[in-house]
């Protein structure tokens, strides 16, 4: 096995992923597929309805190194067993935002979206050691609200998102916001409910179908040579798990 080294988008069949552990049929469908997967939290830092989101407590660099929130250690101590590096930050999270995002940056190819101000600064530095290039927005939940599909093309609900990220030169489906369940919240976000298991597979926790621009987001998928797999029951609204994260690959 290997680690995936742009994070987000292996090239081959994904052996092993953080999830979010929001819903134990995620996990169950993950590990029936020979998924191997490590969970996150609960997180004393979070409130209850996100402390177990993969998407706001790590962050794979890409390099065998992983960015972790503080009260990780189970977490930490499997990372190890992989052969991964768990450097947990200096800072702690906080409940509420934007103490609560330092990690929650999407990477895109050599690309790292995140609001600056607000994202840890050992991500910060990483990112520019590894010479990415860094796009500075609004949205702190980047990594949230961002399904990322390949290194040029992402599908988002965030007009912020869009705005930059075209700008970039990335290829953009904009989809209309909600539509996705987040217990404890009023709706969740795209890409807190998938994650890419191989090159052509994005898993999501849900029926893309149940979506409203449902039919756009297959399309625009099929487009980059990308089929949708449905991590719980047909006809199942989608769910914001915090994100489906692959770290290795065979």
């Amino acid at each position: 096995m290997f680690p995936v080294f742009v994070p987000n988008l292996p090239t081959k069949r994904v052996s092993a992923a953080v999830v979010g552990s929001i819903d134990p049929r995620v996990i169950r469908s993950l590990e029936a597929m020979g998924v191997w997967t490590l969970t996150v939290g609960p997180n004393r830092s979070l409130p209850a309805a996100l402390c177990r989101h993969a998407d706001m407590l790590v962050h794979p660099l890409g390099n065998r190194t992983v960015l972790v929130a503080q009260g990780e250690h189970r977490l930490c101590n499997e990372l190890s067993g992989f052969g991964f590096s768990a450097v947990s930050l200096k800072k702690e999270l906080a409940p509420h935002y934007p103490g609560d995002i330092q990690l929650n940056a999407a990477r895109i190819g050599r690309r790292l979206v995140c609001n600056v101000e607000y994202t840890a600064m050992e991500l910060l530095q990483a990112a520019r050691q590894m010479e990415l290039e860094i796009i500075d927005v609004q949205q702190g939940y980047a990594k949230c609200s961002l399904c990322i599909v390949s290194e040029e093309a992402v599908i988002t609900a965030d007009e912020g998102l869009e705005r930059a990220l075209k700008k970039a030169g990335v290829d953009v489906l904009k989809i209309i916001p909600g539509c996705i369940r987040l217990p404890g919240y009023g709706y969740g976000f795209i890409g807190g409910c998938c994650g890419k298991l191989d090159a052509s597979t994005m898993a999501f926790a849900g029926d893309v179908n149940t979506h409203p621009d449902g039919k756009k987001i297959l399309a625009f998928l099929e487009k980059y040579g990308v089929r949708s797999y449905n991590l719980l029951q047909e006809g199942e609204k989608l769910l914001d798990v915090g994100s489906i994260l692959p770290i290795m690959q065979e």
